[in-house]
Order: structure tokens, then sequence, then C-alpha cells
């Protein structure tokens, strides 16, 4: 588990949210109100997934809640592209909402590939089994042999 504030790619995609909302609050409600809340929820979806992922207990949920905000992003850029169509953001807009997405999409990929590799070790490496008997340790590191138990049966035997 990780504070999602600390990652560089969660700051992105939450500058992205709120430009995106900033921008289509000049949508017609009455005309445009379906994609205006979309692009919204689109945008919003992507640093709401990664957050999420933070608190997840796996890496493998992890690049799970990963994979939503990369979707979300590419549903993003899809809609960036009908509203542009509908002539309802400037080119300029487009082309800067694009890139951000696009950056953020790959700063998503690279840490779900990151999260996934890390994930595929902690399969590979088992955890190490304890230590067999014969090397024991004191409190202050000195090894205990293991003479197979002689020294606690001289112990009852000698009394």
């Amino acid at each position: 588990m990780q504070n999602f504030h600390n990652l560089r790619v969660w700051n992105e995609a939450n500058s992205l949210a709120i430009a995106v909302k900033r921008l289509t609050t000049r949508f017609s409600k009455a005309d445009h109100g379906s994609l205006r809340n979309q692009m919204g929820r689109s945008a919003e979806s992507i640093a709401d997934n990664i957050a999420e992922g933070c608190g997840a207990a796996t890496n493998a949920e992890f690049a799970r809640y990963l994979d939503m905000a990369i979707k979300s992003s590419s549903e993003l850029e899809s809609q960036i592209e009908r509203s542009h169509g509908y002539a309802l953001i400037r080119s300029h807009e487009r082309e800067s909402l694009a890139t951000q997405v696009c950056n953020v999409r790959k700063m998503t990929w690279g840490l779900r590939i990151k999260v996934l590799t890390l994930e595929s070790r902690s399969r590979r490496d088992p955890v190490l089994p304890p230590r067999p008997d014969h090397e024991r340790r004191t409190d202050h590191g000195q090894r205990i042999p293991d003479d197979g138990g002689e020294s606690a049966r001289r112990r009852t035997k000698d009394g």
C-alpha cells in the first residue's frame, strides 16, 4: 500500500481531471450534457482508479486498477475527439488535452509494468524457510551447533 499523493502519475491525472471539468462547463447542458458528464467521469476515473489501486492488498490488484485507469484514458481521448468534432472545443484545446491524456496513459502503463514485475518476482522468490536447527543463533548472533540433541540427553542422563 502506498500514498497516491506521492505518485507523479496521480498528480498528472488529477490535474487532467480538473482541466477537463473546467473546459466542459461551457458545454450546453441541453445539447451536450451527456458528453459533458461522461468526459468528467472518465477524467476523474483515471485519477480515482490510480488512487484506489494504491490501497490494494496485492500488486496484482493494484495492476488491475491501473488497467482500468488506462481504459478510462482511452475513453476520454475518444470523447475529446468527439467534442472537437462537435466544435465544442478548439483545435489547440484538443491538442493540449490529447497530449495530457497520452502522457498520463504512458505513465500509468509504465507503473503497471513495474507493479506486474514486482508481482511476478514475489511469486518466483518463495519466502525463505526458517533456519534449520543446526544454524540456530544466540541473541548475540553466535551460532549454536546442532549435536542431534546429545547435549540435552547428556543433561538428563548426567543429572
